[in-house]
């Protein structure tokens, strides 16, 4: 018990020394992640982020709608087909459509996708714009200063104080002017090369194909109708990206507001450190897991509870991991680390709890321990599950007998074995089951019927009630009228009248007549039992009398013989002998008898234990030798060459052979042979004992193993009777079977015993 409590121990507390070991490589690992923040902090905005001509073309696309914004403010123009559209594009293309459509519904139809696909600059915070209208000398938009200097100054030409403290000022500025003729001249750039935005030089071929790409669909018709727009005349664009504006952006890269075009360009290289650190992280997830396949199973299932995880059903750690799942989709590590790079957590923290700014830095890297603790701890967990489904034998049984959906199968396909075994069952020719399967078919049938013939089917469900009514009815009255004789017949029977049944069919009661038919069999064959079991307990008194009183009266005449004083001394030796031979027969007689009255009410203890009956049974032959010499028996025996070693009890298993060589002795007949066999097989063993009779048997020689029961019906022979009585007690408390038979005058008596 101290080796077991010793051991349990030991096992307990390399248990808790591998988990302290684990939480301390996920804390490391986590420290690793938190600590390469830094990074982040110190990234920086790339100020030429916006010399590309994709930004080119974003703006590009845009001044269509700032003109269009403009001329509806300042001239009233309601529809940009007004605007752009060009009445002759029009009239061609109806004319080569051939369909009934009005030019009204072309220029709809144009107005509609103009707006759905206006961008504009009005949502973007941190473009600031204007548009000069050169006919009337007005600005559109609020007059910024710095745009107004941008404007009206060839900046490319000034270099003055000015214009370099606006270059410190803005990360991109451009100024676009666009003449009465619709032709684009950049007049200043800063921020991009001007080479990115050459394409305005060529505006009526360039900006306008830019506009016109999508080639609106008219609804009315399978062609597309490609708009030629008119140009951008006697116009000044103006725009400008201040680079405190642009910070701004790049510091709350993950904010609603700023999430557009510009936005995300800006912010490219600390979204590329973001990037950075989900790698690093990912990378340490991805060595987790493998760790977590390649354990060794002595230690696998003791991390981090995963002996109890294991036998949680699949179903239940399924919905778990997708809750936990849906977690770190909501809170993805880029937003979880731009929320405390940004002290947007520590916000939260300082409006919800009363703490000072110390304690909320405290708990901030607290929380991103424990989040990356959490992640890294749910992929090597994950690892080692998996480990134990694919190669764990043991393991993967443990899974799939949790799994709630084995045990619904299961379930299902225990229901659906006893469904089965009920059709097997199902005997077609037994007028209960056929009856009932009949009225099921055809009241489904009819039921279909009425459910589909609507209004006529009511009507037919009446009939079918009608129908339905009488077929119960008089099928009740034969039910009832067949009770009524069954009732007379067990009536009858409690009178004690057992006349013969009779043989009228009794509908669904026959079974019952049936059984009542073998009580009446059964009782006249426990009547006959009994009976003959009366008459062998008179038998067995008179047998027991006969025995106890023959004994009993030589010793009485004897002991009056003795008193006599002319006796010699000679016949007085004689007549002790015959009172001690007949005193013995008595005592044994006794014994024999309560040893069957014991064994036969079980009051009686067997002692097994390991015997080798063949040595058992040369004993007992030799120690009954002069009883087989004195009948003239010769003994021949086959037994294996090996010890036969069954589990009995040694004494009483003596006295069953003992009991047998003794009958053998004293009713074969003389000067032939015995035969004895041991048979082993694989289950039992067969001891056989086989000799010719002396006498004629003449009486059923399986009534031998009752009590007084002799082959010597004359009683002649010494003996007690019981000595097969005995032999039966003694073999069936041990489990064994005898069986007695006889061929002729061959006796054969075989004992089998179970090996085990």
């Amino acid at each position: 018990m101290d080796t077991k409590l010793k051991k349990y121990k030991n096992i307990k507390s390399n248990k808790v020394l591998i988990n302290i070991l684990v939480i301390i490589i996920l804390l490391v690992s986590s420290l690793g992640v938190v600590k390469s923040y830094k990074n982040i902090d110190n990234t920086k905005i790339d100020e030429n982020c916006l010399n590309k001509k994709e930004v080119a073309t974003y703006f590009t696309r845009n001044y269509y709608n700032l003109y269009w914004n403009m001329k509806k403010n300042t001239e009233g123009i309601h529809n940009p087909s007004e605007l752009f559209l060009n009445e002759k594009d029009i009239d061609i293309y109806l004319k080569d459509i051939d369909l009934t459509v009005k030019k009204d519904d072309v220029k709809n139809d144009f107005n509609r996708a103009f707006f759905e696909h206006e961008d504009g600059f009005d949502s973007n915070e941190i473009i600031k714009y204007n548009v000069y209208n050169k006919l009337n000398k007005k600005t559109y938009a609020n007059e910024d200063k710095d745009l107004k200097y941008i404007r009206e100054y060839d900046l490319d030409k000034k270099n003055n104080n000015k214009i370099n403290e606006l270059k410190q000022k803005y990360l991109l500025f451009a100024t676009v002017d666009f003449n009465n003729n619709g032709e684009a001249t950049i007049k200043s750039l800063h921020g991009a090369d001007k080479n990115n935005y050459q394409e305005l030089e060529n505006y009526n071929n360039t900006i306008n194909s830019e506009i016109t790409s999508d080639n609106y669909f008219n609804k009315y018709s399978d062609d597309y109708m490609k708009y030629s727009l008119s140009p951008i005349k006697d116009t000044v664009i103006t725009i400008g990206i201040t680079k405190n504006d642009a910070k701004t952006v790049f510091k709350n890269i993950y904010t609603y507001e700023y999430s557009d075009y510009l936005s995300n360009i800006i912010s490219g290289s600390k979204i590329d450190s973001y990037r950075q650190i989900v790698g690093y992280s990912v990378s340490i997830m991805i060595i987790f897991a493998i760790l977590g396949l390649i354990l060794p199973n002595s230690i696998r299932n003791n991390i981090l509870g995963m002996d109890k995880i294991t036998k949680i059903p699949i179903e239940i750690l399924f919905i778990i991991a997708s809750i936990i799942l849906s977690f770190f989709i909501a809170f993805n590590p880029v937003i979880f680390v731009n929320s405390t790079i940004e002290d947007i957590l520590k916000y939260e923290l300082l409006n919800v709890l009363p703490i000072t700014n110390g304690i909320s830095e405290i708990i901030i890297v607290i929380i991103n321990l424990l989040y990356w603790m959490l992640l890294f701890a749910m992929l090597f967990m994950l690892g080692i599950y998996i480990r134990n489904m694919l190669f764990s034998k043991e393991d993967r049984k443990t899974i799939f007998r949790s799994s709630i959906i084995v045990k619904l199968i299961k379930w299902m396909k225990k229901q659906i074995k006893a469904f089965l075994n009920w059709v097997d069952r199902l005997d077609l020719k037994d007028g209960r089951e056929k009856l009932i399967l009949s009225c099921l078919a055809i009241n489904f049938i009819l039921i279909v019927i009425c459910s589909i013939m609507w209004g006529f089917g009511i009507i037919l469900a009446v009939i079918y009630t009608i129908v339905l009514y009488k077929l119960i009815k008089k099928k009740t009255a034969k039910v009832f009228d067949d009770y009524d004789k069954l009732e007379k017949i067990t009536k009858d029977i409690a009178d004690g009248d057992f006349k013969e049944i009779s043989d009228e069919d009794l509908g669904i009661f026959n079974p019952i007549k049936e059984n009542l038919q073998n009580i009446k069999v059964g009782f006249s064959n426990a009547v006959n039992e009994e009976v003959k079991s009366q008459k062998m307990k008179t038998e067995l008194i008179t047998n027991v009398s006969h025995d106890l009183k023959t004994p009993l009266t030589s010793i009485i005449t004897y002991v009056d013989l003795l008193k006599k004083e002319d006796i010699t001394e000679e016949e007085r030796k004689k007549y002790l002998e015959t009172i001690e031979k007949k005193s013995n027969r008595l005592k044994f007689l006794i014994e024999d008898l309560f040893e069957v009255s014991k064994a036969t009410s079980g009051n009686i203890t067997m002692n097994p234990m390991k015997v080798d009956v063949v040595s058992l049974i040369k004993q007992t032959i030799v120690e009954l030798e002069d009883k087989l010499n004195a009948s003239h028996l010769k003994i021949k025996t086959d037994f294996p060459s090996e010890k036969v070693i069954l589990e009995l009890d040694n004494m009483r298993t003596f006295r069953i052979f003992s009991n047998l060589i003794s009958n053998i002795s004293k009713y074969s007949m003389p000067y032939t042979r015995v035969y004895i066999s041991v048979k082993k097989e694989e289950e039992t063993t067969e001891i056989e004992f086989k000799n010719i009779s002396a006498e004629e048997l003449n009486c059923n020689v399986e009534n031998l193993t009752e009590r007084f029961v002799r082959g010597d019906k004359s009683r002649n022979t010494e003996g007690s009777g019981l000595g097969l009585a005995i032999v039966k007690s003694f073999t069936e408390l041990q489990g064994g079977k005898i069986n007695i038979s006889s061929d002729g005058d061959l006796f054969k008596v075989n004992l089998t015993f179970k090996n085990k």
